[in-house]
């Protein structure tokens, strides 16, 4: 099985997308509302902030316990080292920080610089491949500076 968390509009073929609202293949808070098993692929593209920092661990963890061994997962969120040490306040650094606040699920309740993310995978189980910071050409967040984590379950 593979598992897109918290996939938002942004589905992906092959893969159960889960999210709180349509169009996700699956309805309900991944966070609480599933136990999923033997799972070889996690995404997580720009979830980890959306959730509070105090669960970003208790939820690595749980996704950890879903993997079968050997299991990937790849998180992409918002660089908030290089956002924050940017310099520039506008409109595009108050939306990386606090999202686009267009209803409850768009909100950002943490944010993470390319060590804390390397940190709080290792303390939940997986082995980190490689963190990467890269500028998204994605068409929601054009330039957002990004960073992109791969790991393997342990």
């Amino acid at each position: 099985m593979k598992l897109n968390l918290g996939c938002g509009e942004f589905t992906l073929p092959g893969y159960c997308n889960v999210d709180i609202q349509p169009p996700a293949d699956v309805i309900g808070d991944f966070t609480k509302d599933f136990d999923f098993s033997d799972v070889t692929e996690v995404e997580m593209s720009h979830v980890l902030e959306h959730l509070s920092w105090h669960d970003t661990e208790k939820v690595l963890h749980t996704v950890r316990l879903w993997m079968k061994p050997a299991g990937t997962l790849r998180v992409e969120v918002p660089d908030m080292g290089a956002i924050m040490g940017g310099g520039i306040w506008d409109k595009a650094t108050e939306i990386a920080v606090y999202g686009i606040q267009s209803d409850v699920a768009e909100y950002h309740q943490a944010g993470v610089n390319a060590a804390s993310l390397r940190g709080c995978l290792e303390r939940t189980g997986w082995s980190v491949d490689q963190v990467r910071a890269f500028a998204s050409t994605h068409p929601a967040r054009p330039n957002f500076p990004c960073l992109e984590a791969g790991a393997t379950a342990k």
